[in-house]
């Protein structure tokens, strides 16, 4: 899972085909910090698939306050660019891989129409 910043957002995410997740978090966020190593974790398991990037709110504002994030951790999901879903909050692993899955399995099949 690499960073993202404001500068490089649009190449990184916005420009990608695919399916992507940013991860906005905060170095102060107490759940941020639970979370992080879950998202680690199941990043390393479906990098082959999904592109995972995370974006520290505080050193990249601009990006947050563009798409509207107003609680952290938030998960944003992109498909080609466009936001397709978001979650927010901590959730359990299972659930995080369940939401990724059911994504790129709509994403798949869209493809082969």
């Amino acid at each position: 899972m690499l960073p993202v910043t404001d500068k490089d957002f649009h190449q990184e995410i916005e420009k990608h085909k695919g399916i992507s997740i940013v991860d906005f978090w905060a170095e102060w966020c107490g759940p941020c910090k639970v979370f992080l190593p879950i998202v680690k974790e199941v990043s390393d398991t479906i990098e082959a698939r999904v592109k995972v990037m995370s974006m520290n709110i505080d050193e990249c504002p601009e990006t947050p306050a563009r798409l509207g994030i107003r609680s952290i951790p938030t998960l944003m999901m992109f498909r080609n660019g466009e936001h397709i879903d978001t979650k927010i909050g901590t959730v359990q692993k299972a659930v995080l891989i369940e939401w990724i899955e059911k994504n790129v399995e709509e994403y798949n099949l869209s493809l082969e129409q």
